[in-house]
């Protein structure tokens, strides 16, 4: 298992019962995609939405849960991200302004 995707990844395999082999495949398109230096995507918007990607059903809590319950194991990477997204300041973004607010 890849750690740094590996939570997440193992997570969908254990769930939803896909190809391991077949997921690493598509895992590495994604990155071979990511790593195009014509395709931009700025951090900014990456980073937009943070409550709403903290939200139970979204990107990162979901598979942090779905980790728990699959592995019997905490997702430590998961678990950095999510640390990483309630810390993100942008004011132009109301969402990360929001959870900073409520921060102090």
């Amino acid at each position: 298992m890849k750690e740094h995707w590996g939570e997440s990844g193992e997570a969908l395999i254990r769930t939803y019962g896909f190809e391991r082999n077949d997921h690493e495949m598509y895992i590495q398109k994604i990155i071979q995609r990511f790593k195009n230096p014509y395709i931009s995507d700025e951090v900014t918007r990456v980073g937009r939405g943070p409550i709403r990607k903290l939200g139970p059903s979204d990107r990162l809590i979901r598979p942090a849960k779905l980790y728990i319950e699959t592995t019997g194991n905490e997702p430590k990477y998961l678990s950095k991200v999510i640390a990483a997204v309630l810390k993100y300041h942008n004011p132009a973004d109301e969402e990360a302004a929001q959870l900073q607010k409520n921060d102090n």
